[in-house]
């Protein structure tokens, strides 16, 4: 049974199983899509679509939008691209009409197993561009990785905060006797990737935040080497390339006053470094030293607790385990009152008056 909607798509409705009386579930599939530029992606993501092959990876938390950003990136590759395009998607939730390329989207809505056979069945048919909805299982990974490396763009999602993560994720999935092969197929295949989360903003509606990075020469190498760690360093020295660290769009939101920087700091990932970079970046020293923000107040607070938590890791690093004199005096240099008011561990950041 299919239907159609003004201003919707076809879609089939599935029946559900049978009960005392008989249902069908409707969901209406808009045909609007939000283009490239409507959803704000930088000309430097938009470069990625032009690759002829290679991984692109996408990732974010759940409920980041990361269908959002496939979708524009699709609909950016329908538009200027004459090829042959397929997505294999859990969910469709936009559909793409045939523009300058031709798209095919499928709907696999069972185990992990089914979307495994539905990208080999789509890879006999060798399009130019695949879509895979999440890889999330070791043998998707492994064929995303041979269609990428045998002249098919794939573009895949990853549940991650980061891109960094998100690389770390895929070869972490893999079993270990695995995971150096995987990690040099990333290095040669990856051309890159882009991680979003999505912030409130502070007249009403969201934003999204996103981090770029490329597969630079230095990137590939730490990717082949294993070194996942060091990769949010590269990605800092790689701004004259065009990547974006994530704290970098984090406090381009709160300095333009588009975002609180309360909300800033609880998407931030590394939120020490965060808090660190707010504090350098400060439009003004009055704004930081002198402001009556009280979020200000509470975000200088907690740089100062998370200095003496520093010192006093260092003390215990190295002495070993502290005295009853020791642990005394680290109670006495780290107030309790401070530690629970303000710290930069995983905990939100508390400012007087946040619940207003």
């Amino acid at each position: 049974m299919g239907v159609r909607t003004a201003g919707c798509g076809p879609r089939a409705v599935p029946e559900l199983p049978r009960s005392a009386r008989p249902r069908r579930r409707v969901r209406l599939i808009p045909t609007r899509l939000i283009s490239a530029d409507q959803l704000g992606l930088s000309r430097d993501i938009q470069a990625l679509c032009s690759e002829r092959d290679g991984l692109i990876l996408v990732a974010g938390p759940r409920l980041s939008g990361k269908s959002t950003l496939i979708s524009a990136l699709v609909d950016l590759i329908n538009r200027t691209r004459a090829d042959y395009l397929i997505t294999l998607e859990s969910e469709i939730k936009f559909l793409h009409e045939n523009r300058k390329a031709i798209v095919s989207q499928r709907e696999v809505r069972s185990e992990p197993e089914v979307m495994l056979t539905s990208a080999r069945a789509a890879l006999r048919e060798n399009p130019d561009v695949l879509v895979i909805d999440d890889l999330r299982t070791p043998e998707l990974i492994g064929l995303a990785l041979d269609a990428a490396d045998s002249g098919h763009l794939v573009i895949g999602s990853v549940t991650a905060h980061t891109t960094s993560a998100a690389i770390a994720r895929l070869i972490d999935t893999t079993p270990f006797e695995r995971q150096t092969q995987v990690a040099l197929a990333l290095s040669e295949t990856l051309r890159g990737a882009v991680a979003q989360v999505l912030l409130r903003k502070s007249g009403g509606g969201r934003v999204a935040a996103r981090e770029l990075l490329f597969n630079t020469p230095s990137v590939a190498s730490l990717i082949a080497e294993g070194k996942i760690s060091q990769l949010p360093v590269a990605i800092d020295s790689g701004r004259k390339y065009g990547m974006v660290p994530m704290n970098d769009a984090l406090i381009a939101f709160v300095q333009s006053g588009a975002v609180d920087a309360r909300e800033a700091y609880r998407k931030a990932f590394d939120r020490g470094a965060f808090l660190e970079q707010l504090r350098r970046e400060a439009s003004t020293p009055r704004l930081w030293n002198a402001s009556p923000d009280p979020c200000y107040r509470s975000i200088r607070s907690a740089i100062a607790v998370s200095r003496k938590s520093i010192t006093c890791s260092s003390v215990i690093a190295s002495t070993g385990m502290p005295s009853a004199t020791g642990r005394s005096s680290l109670r006495t240099r780290l107030p309790r009152s401070r530690l629970t008011s303000a710290t930069t561990r995983g905990d939100a950041l508390t400012c007087p008056g946040a619940g207003r």
